[in-house]
């Protein structure tokens, strides 16, 4: 019961003992202190303006906890020495109560005290390795009218950033992915020339976007989705062509890496399952969908 309304409430639990004590944050602190019969005391240290004899506006503070305090711990005389300074704090409720009990308890069971440990990591941080396949479409109809496909194994590594005290559905999800794309087509241009086209590239693939957690389980369904970056390094777009004489077979290249971009952009959007197998480690599972293209063409 707050100011003759009963309520029902979340309290700290201080301490644990012959006498209990707890902790509300309202408006102002209050303390309730738990005697052995079950009955809650409750004391506050209201603070009200009240006008001097000269006028001026002062604060004054309700000292009445400080008789409750003397009538609770009456049977503990460290407890009564220690009230000959009484301060309205947390430490001092706590020395005080935990005084009284290892002077009164006969039974010699020991008083417990619970530590709120403040929560430092404000922003969670998990990191995950992956490795999968890749299957790629490649257009280079700006060169060649054709589009190229391939096949390949990646492997990543993502990071997930979150704020648990604010939201435990949405976190951000950035990631990167190295992959190799090959892909080649031949093309009969005569009967004494051939010609074969070969696109290949180590490909660096970064993204960052919002990953979607709905649901709490050991088993967690996830969508996210958001912007990429492919990177072609070490790129070789090109035709070879072999022409065959009378002289002998001869041979010429031609390279389009000067009209080919070295940066992609675009989208993604993944989905899949993840499972929980202990408080720091998950297994995934994830199907996705990359789009990504030279926006100056």
């Amino acid at each position: 019961t707050i100011n003759e309304q009963p309520q029902t409430l979340f309290l700290e639990y201080i301490i644990q003992g012959i006498i209990s004590l707890y902790y509300y944050r309202g408006d102002e602190p209050i303390y309730f202190f738990e005697t052995e019969d079950g009955r809650m005391i409750q004391v506050s240290e209201k603070e009200e303006m009240i006008h001097k004899e000269s006028g001026a506006l002062a604060v004054k503070k309700d000292m009445k906890y400080i008789g409750v305090l003397n009538y609770l711990f009456s049977e503990s005389d460290k407890a009564k020495k220690k009230m000959k300074n009484t301060s309205f704090n947390r430490d001092y409720f706590a020395e005080l109560t935990k005084d009284y009990h290892y002077e009164v308890c006969e039974t010699g069971e020991e008083c417990i005290e619970f530590e709120a440990k403040k929560d430092s990591r404000y922003i969670n941080i998990k990191f995950s390795a992956r490795t999968g396949v890749k299957i790629m479409t490649f257009d280079v109809s700006p060169v060649y009218k054709a589009k190229m496909k391939s096949a390949a194994p990646f492997v990543g590594v993502d990071a997930d950033f979150s704020i648990p005290r604010l939201t435990r559905i949405f976190s951000v999800h950035v990631g990167v992915d190295a992959s190799k794309f090959f892909a080649e087509k031949l093309k009969d241009i005569s009967q004494s020339r051939f010609s074969k086209f070969v696109a290949e590239s180590f490909l660096l693939d970064a993204k960052i976007g919002l990953r979607i957690k709905p649901f709490r389980g050991k088993i967690v369904p996830f969508l996210e989705g958001g912007f990429c970056n492919q990177f072609l390094i070490d790129r070789s777009i090109r035709t070879e062509t072999e022409m065959f004489e009378i002289s002998g077979i001869g041979t010429s290249e031609h390279d389009y890496n000067s009209i080919v971009p070295t940066s992609l952009r675009g989208y993604y959007v993944n989905a899949g399952l993840e499972l929980k197998l202990n408080k720091t480690h998950t297994l995934s599972i994830m199907g996705g969908y990359y789009k990504v293209s030279d926006n100056a063409s």
